[in-house]
């Protein structure tokens, strides 16, 4: 935290399709972004995979319509899985930042906050256009205490 914003640099090691990881971290960026007077993040890739935070891979395996996003954020493995077909899929950018945020460490809200970390509108199929990207003050907080001096998310 510095000035009361998030601040850093992320770096991506691509496993996967160079096409869908820059879509990503498009996604990623266009997130902070919407939340810069809290966020100040940096995200790009790097060509070495020992220099890296966090891994893209590609998944093959496949969800509901033939899309799968997933992530991993326990331990040591810090991995977001994404399957090709989800650059076709309308929902893609909202998976993208739902997962980037578990990245951030952020837990998911109730559905009727219709907040981009919820699952309001997915589990029935539904693409909802009115989804909040804009992080909650609870989500500020909680963000705050994770990156204290005294506990570290990462």
């Amino acid at each position: 935290m510095i000035d009361g914003k998030l601040t850093g640099t992320i770096k991506w090691f691509c496993s996967g399709s160079n096409e869908l990881c820059n879509a990503a971290i498009k996604e990623m960026n266009d997130l902070v972004m919407e939340n810069d007077d809290f966020l100040n993040i940096k995200n790009e890739l790097t060509d070495n995979a020992e220099d890296a935070h966090l891994v893209f891979s590609e998944n093959t395996i496949r969800g509901k319509n033939g899309t799968m996003v997933a992530g991993y954020w326990s331990g040591s493995e810090k991995r977001l899985l994404l399957s090709k077909p989800m650059l076709n899929d309308n929902n893609f950018s909202r998976y993208i930042k739902h997962e980037f945020g578990h990245s951030l460490g952020l837990d998911h809200m109730d559905n009727d906050t219709k907040n981009f970390m919820s699952y309001y509108g997915l589990r029935d199929g539904g693409q909802p256009n009115n989804v909040s990207f804009k992080l909650t003050q609870y989500q500020k907080d909680s963000l705050m205490n994770a990156y204290s001096p005294k506990r570290r998310w990462w």
